[in-house]
């Protein structure tokens, strides 16, 4: 049986907290699309951030494997990206 280090991880599809970034990305979306001019200055730094929220949690599981220090630091960016949304 190999070491607990080299097993391989869920994915990140199977994370709630990935679930849940993706909810919020689709909501923000939603809600800019149907309250939100695409001129205004609001509509792109809450999609930004709902997008950045959702991609920082697939690069911190991805950056698991060789760290587990990455992926506990994007998993506070993404936080931090989702709490702007």
């Amino acid at each position: 049986m190999p070491p607990d280090f080299a097993r391989p991880k869920t994915s990140y599809r199977k994370l709630h907290v990935f679930r849940k970034a993706e909810a919020i990305y689709d909501l923000t979306y939603y809600f800019l699309q149907g309250h939100i001019a695409k001129t205004d200055r609001t509509y792109d730094p809450m999609l930004q951030a709902a997008r950045s929220g959702k991609q920082n949690i697939v690069e911190g599981r991805s950056d698991a494997a060789t760290s587990a220090e990455i992926e506990i630091k994007l998993f506070g960016v993404a936080r931090g990206s989702l709490s702007r949304c």
